[in-house]
């Protein structure tokens, strides 16, 4: 540190190896600062593709029909069929809804006729798949792979096109013992499918209508409220009951107990738990109507009761309200009008017990006799406060004059020694 004297006093510069040593100490300390918020921006910076693993159905394009189709019940027989493998193989996937999302595999489709190009990637793996499956239906797989970010065009049994649906580059592919279920939450109206189909209301479905026979026989599920206003419907679980005796079993004769039980008459709303199984079936009594719906298998199933507020609050606030100031106000005056009234009636000398009233009533007269004393003492207090008053003045007066002479003595003493 370099020291220079400047008129008798002593300066300080900061410079030469010092200033270096301090310059290096901040640019090490900026430097640790930087080095874990740069290490964060390059791990996120370039991330890899997501590896996703999926398990469902396998699918051809031209079979999957959306809400109206089973993929679960699909057959190897129409697999293996070139005209169907030519528009594509690919996974249909259970969602929450119970309805299965399709999704296309990478690779060149098989060829539908002699002399057109083999397949290739996962659409030849997936031939493989249906090849050597020893089922007839319900060809689960499991897979592994990366969404491509293309898309690839649905064509339907008539040849026309369809939606568009992702890609994915296959990295595995085996063939399932069986799908992994979808577990569900749910509440909604209890109603019968017969019932449901077609009806823009289903908690209006009186009691009486969902005891019916005919209408047990059609199946019993679940109406849940979507979010466009609309209604979606599952299947409960079991066999149904049919109109010629046969018993309901499952999910569907739980129902059947519920509704035997409860005292609601419409709208009999149920909260139920339990899982998408991945099977879709139809009404095949009553109307049969052919629509296919998903099956919900049932853990739970209870009624829930709906708060009648309104209902018991008015008879319980205004009877209480009304009867109440009658009985407290009319019964209280009354008797005792009546005991007045009967005291004169039996006694005839209780008119003199009315004639010692006035009496104390004269007698205060003299209290006004003292009002002459209070002014004498306000005036005697007011001459006394006066006093004070021009004392306590004549001592502020006496105060400041010994306060402005202390003054003058000050600034004099100073203008002799020199200091103003």
């Amino acid at each position: 540190m370099n020291t220079h004297n400047f008129a008798g006093t002593k300066k300080v510069s900061r410079g030469g190896n010092s200033m270096c040593r301090m310059f290096l100490m901040r640019l090490i300390l900026c430097i640790s600062l930087l080095i874990p918020l740069t290490a964060g921006l390059s791990v996120s910076a370039a991330p890899d593709p997501a590896l996703i693993t999926l398990d469902g159905y396998l699918l051809t394009s031209c079979c999957y029909f959306g809400k109206t189709g089973s993929p679960a019940s699909h057959g190897r027989g129409c697999l293996k069929m070139p005209t169907c493998a030519h528009t594509g193989y690919g996974i249909a996937v259970l969602n929450n809804q119970g309805e299965y999302d399709f999704y296309f595999f990478d690779g060149t489709f098989y060829p539908a006729a002699a002399g057109e190009p083999a397949a290739t990637g996962a659409q030849a793996l997936a031939r493989a798949i249906v090849e050597t499956s020893t089922k007839s239906n319900h060809i689960a797989i499991q897979i592994s792979g990366t969404l491509s970010g293309a898309t690839r065009a649905q064509t339907n049994h008539d040849g026309t096109l369809g939606g568009n649906y992702a890609e994915i580059n296959i990295a595995s592919i085996q063939e399932a013992s069986a799908i992994t279920p979808v577990s569900g939450d749910l509440t909604g109206y209890v109603i019968d499918e017969d019932c449901f189909t077609g009806n823009t209301n289903p908690g209006a479905d009186s009691i009486m209508c969902l005891r019916m026979g005919s209408c047990a026989a059609s199946g019993y599920g679940i109406a849940v409220l979507q979010a466009d206003g609309t209604y979606s419907f599952a299947y409960f679980d079991g066999t149904f009951s049919t109109t010629s005796g046969t018993p309901a079993t499952g999910g569907q004769l739980q129902t059947a107990a519920l509704l035997s039980g409860t005292l609601t008459e419409n709208h009999v709303t149920i909260h139920v738990t339990g899982q998408y199984t991945g099977e879709k079936i139809k009404n095949t009594t009553g109307t049969n109507n052919n629509t296919l719906y998903p099956v919900f298998s049932l853990s739970a199933l209870s009624e829930v009761i709906t708060p009648t507020a309104a209902p018991t609050n008015v008879p319980t606030t205004t009877p209480t309200a009304v009867p109440s100031p009658e009985p407290t106000a009319v019964p209280t005056a009354v008797p005792s009008v009546i005991s007045v009234v009967a005291g004169a009636a039996v006694t005839v000398t209780p008119g003199p017990t009315a004639a010692p009233t006035p009496t104390p009533t004269v007698t205060p007269t003299p209290t006004s006799t003292p009002t002459a004393k209070p002014a004498a003492i306000i005036s005697e207090t007011t001459k006394t406060g006066e006093k004070q008053t021009q004392s306590s003045l004549i001592a502020g007066v006496l105060l400041t004059a010994a306060s402005v002479s202390t003054v003058v003595v000050l600034l004099n003493r100073r203008k002799r020694s020199g200091t103003i």
